[in-house]
């Protein structure tokens, strides 16, 4: 654990960068998702983001603790209905400290590929939808504070200063 790689947080330019799609998967690419994994449970979250450590590549990690254990995604697409709104609490490691109740779809369907290069296809509900709607999200370039109003942002921006990891 001596080998975590530090999270990025917000107002890092990486994290509003969208990252590129995975060509081959490489020693290089798998030592990387291994890193995610690493600093997703050091962290103690649900999901991370290539990204969030820096890396440009599109792939992300997840455990929701359900008892399927982590998985890894690859060139992830989510389709959702945006007719299936629930608005929950939601928070992201990029932002400690801070949550705010957004609004996603209830329902997700993600497909990619995992370590091997194999097809991923998963209907998803509930808090799974939720973490692939976030971390493809990332993964996009866009970030959590993004769904909130423009005041609410504004009034975030004038917090985060005083709250922002050292």
């Amino acid at each position: 654990m001596d080998d975590i790689l530090p999270m990025r947080y917000y107002g890092d330019e990486v994290l509003t960068t969208p990252t590129i799609p995975v060509e081959e998967i490489t020693t290089e690419i798998t030592e990387k998702l291994a890193q995610m994994m690493e600093a997703m449970y050091f962290h103690q979250g649900v999901g991370l983001a290539a990204n969030q450590l820096g890396f440009t590549e599109r792939m992300f990690v997840y455990d929701i603790y359900d008892g399927t254990g982590a998985h890894i995604v690859i060139n992830p697409v989510v389709e959702i209905d945006p007719q299936e709104l629930e608005i929950t609490p939601e928070g992201c490691l990029s932002v400690p400290r801070f949550g705010w109740k957004i609004a996603r779809s209830y329902k997700a369907h993600l497909t990619g590929m995992d370590i091997n290069g194999d097809p991923v296809d998963i209907h998803a509900e509930g808090l799974l939808a939720r973490v692939f709607q976030h971390e493809t999200d990332h993964l996009d370039g866009k970030l959590l504070i993004s769904h909130l109003s423009q005041k609410e942002r504004e009034y975030f921006q004038t917090l985060w200063p005083e709250h922002a990891p050292q």
